[in-house]
């Protein structure tokens, strides 16, 4: 007779010391060789730039500058309610080192060693637990948690958690996911003893994992699978009624409430805010549930699939949506996710019947994968249909699946074959792992190399286009990046934000009319788009002598689009002295001040404004600011203030 997950397994109850379960010296070595793995293939992305979101969630993000930003009823806290630890970190980058990219770099990796070596821990109490202590004491699983490790630090699949900066919320809440589900293994197993220390000890394990539980839940919403995974170990790896099972349970259900209560009052959808990428960079296509639960049910298989193969990885795919369940790709792939599911529920009741531990681990891994994938490739439509960070958290599952069904199948190979051959398979398979991370890594130096793999990969997508003129303009590649937007155009033509960069750069080659008409095409796709009419503002205040006017009532729509747009509040303050409004003038470049204090251009402003209107010790204290903030621009002010009085 089968037995579910909350029935006795019929495993040995030898019960086990109180300190089965601790690290020891002989853990030295594996733990290194964690942290090694984790690291050294990623040790050429320190100097790699910032690349696609990380820009604007980092490197142009104000509210990363002032670590106040994020106290309770600030901008900042307002601003990423599911996400602000992740934020928080960002701004303790930016406080220790400014915009120095290799200290951002370095936290990630630090992340995923720490996130490798709770991946170890996992495991390795999972064969300490009531159920699989047998699994502990067979010589040909010890390896079983290094492996399961190892496998995820050198993993190619995991780059893009890694090296793209802004996707740390991926892995900081993959981390804290990790130690919360380590720490109540740890106090589960203290209160197994009922001496007061070991009860105090268990009590203390659980408080840290309560509270990493809920910087998880800040972190970001793949959090919200926390409780179903406590539920699925207790369940597989304890004995207990179900009673105390749920209640035990219960305190990490009250802290996933977390997450929709943080939501609440929101503006946007939920499957807004669980997108991986901002307005500018979303794909503007909007999906039904059914049709993205459909086109989830392959792109699942597409992650197994780099799991197992990691082959032609990239950040941007050009994946096929599906809208019918009977289309042969979508019914297969959804036969392969009952067939897995099926086969983990079976393996729960062979794991009993014939007292094999690893089969309990194959299973537990397989249920870990769908559980913390469900958040993102499930019903919720989030406009991009896959991303490979998304793999970060489910992989673990994947990975113990893997090296558990590998164990098993060695059982049935001779022990004088299986060590020498296993080792040196395992080693090939790590170092090509390893390799592949490191070769990876390359694509993420900057972003002319990263949309250049993008685009090699994903041709006829318009995106990918977009974000590589992006990163010629940049560069000063202007005909190379025009060349980019007319493709990205040709592929969507209602792309704005395209048409406006196009205008940018036709400007920057003298071809103004052209320039024009791009941004006015821009704006008439998306009315509400804030950049066409602060770059069309830009043309007549510098290229029209005579339209200050027209920049204005430009720079002014702009504003009313996106208030705290600070170029457009510095060109708006620059055009009204301009045309002698200095009183406009000086509360244009007071408002930019205000909202960017660390930009010399706003105090510049206001300094000129304010000596037009005769407030010379206003201007005076501008002078100094400015000075302080670019020597440069301070002499041509000073320059300017001494031909004025003259």
């Amino acid at each position: 007779m089968t037995r579910s997950i909350g029935e006795s397994s019929g495993y040995s109850t030898v019960e086990a010391k109180p300190s089965s379960h601790r690290f020891s010296g002989t853990h030295l070595f594996p733990l290194v060789l964690i942290a090694l793995a984790g690291s050294l293939p990623y040790l050429n992305t320190l100097d790699n730039s910032f690349v696609f979101d990380d820009e604007e969630s980092i490197a142009l993000n104000p509210l990363i500058r002032n670590l106040s930003n994020f106290l309770p009823g600030e901008a900042g806290w307002k601003a990423y309610p599911t996400r602000i630890i992740g934020y928080v970190s960002f701004a303790l980058n930016y406080r220790i080192g400014g915009l120095e990219v290799s200290g951002y770099h370095a936290v990630n990796i630090s992340i995923h060693i720490v996130s490798s070596i709770l991946v170890y821990l996992i495991v390795f109490l999972a064969q300490k637990s009531p159920r699989l202590r047998r699994l502990s004491e067979e010589p040909a699983s010890k390896g079983l948690p290094l492996i399961t490790a190892l496998l995820f630090a050198v993993h190619p699949v995991q780059t893009e958690a890694v090296s793209y900066i802004v996707q740390r919320l991926a892995s900081l809440a993959a981390l804290y996911f990790m130690g919360s589900l380590a720490a109540y293994i740890l106090g589960r197993m203290a209160s197994e003893n009922d001496s007061i220390a070991t009860g105090r000890r268990s009590l203390g394990w659980y408080l840290v994992s309560w509270i990493c539980a809920l910087l998880a839940m800040k972190t970001k919403e793949i959090a919200f699978t926390l409780p179903a995974i406590v539920f699925l170990f207790e369940g597989l790896f304890f004995e207990g009624t179900w009673r105390n099972r749920l209640l035990r349970v219960f305190p990490y259900l009250l802290i996933a409430l977390v997450i929709p209560l943080s939501l609440i009052r929101l503006d946007h959808p939920l499957e807004r805010i669980l997108s991986d990428t901002s307005d500018v960079s979303r794909l503007q296509t909007d999906l039904s549930r059914t049709v993205y639960l459909f086109t989830q049910f392959r792109v699942i298989v597409t992650y197994l699939r780099l799991i197992v193969l990691p082959l032609n990885l990239n950040l941007d795919y050009d994946y096929p949506v599906y809208s019918n369940l009977f289309d042969p790709a979508v019914l297969l792939s959804l036969f392969l996710i009952v067939f897995l599911v099926g086969s983990a529920v079976l393996l729960i009741a062979r794991s009993a019947a014939e007292n094999n531990a690893k089969m309990r681990l194959m299973a537990f891994g397989v249920f870990w994968f769908f559980t913390t994938i469900s958040v993102e490739s499930s019903v919720l439509p989030i406009r991009d249909v896959i991303f490979e960070h998304r793999l970060y958290l489910p992989s673990v599952g994947a990975f113990l699946t893997v090296v558990s069904l590998a164990f098993l199948a060695l059982e049935r190979i001779p022990l004088k074959c299986r060590e020498p051959w296993g080792v040196i398979l395992l080693g090939g398979i790590l170092l090509s792992l390893a390799i592949g991370t490191y070769q990876r890594n390359h694509i993420w130096q900057n972003n002319v190399t990263l949309w250049e793999d993008v685009v090699r990969k994903s041709p006829w997508k318009a995106r990918p286009r977009y974000n590589l003129g992006t990163a010629y303009s940049v560069r000063g590649r202007t005909k190379e990046a025009i060349n980019q937007y007319i493709i990205s155009i040709r592929l969507r033509p209602d792309y704005p934000e395209a048409w406006d960069n196009l205008g940018i750069d036709y400007a920057k080659i003298g071809l103004i009319t052209k320039a024009i008409e791009a941004h006015e095409k821009a704006a008439s796709i998306d009315p509400t788009f804030p950049q066409p009419y602060f770059n069309l503002g830009q043309i007549y205040m510098s290229a029209y002598p005579g339209k200050e006017a027209e920049a204005a009532r430009l720079f002014r729509k702009a504003l009313v689009l996106k208030p705290d747009y600070v170029d457009a509040w510095v060109n708006l303050s620059a055009v009204s002295v301009q045309s002698g409004h200095y009183h406009d003038g000086a509360r244009a470049a007071e408002r930019a001040v205000s909202l960017a204090p660390d930009r010399p251009d706003g105090h510049y402003n206001l300094a000129v404004a304010r000596f037009m209107q005769g407030d010379r010790n206003g201007a005076m204290t501008s002078l100094g600011t400015v000075k302080e903030l670019d020597p440069g621009m301070g002499d041509s002010l000073e320059r300017f203030f001494a031909i004025s009085s003259r």
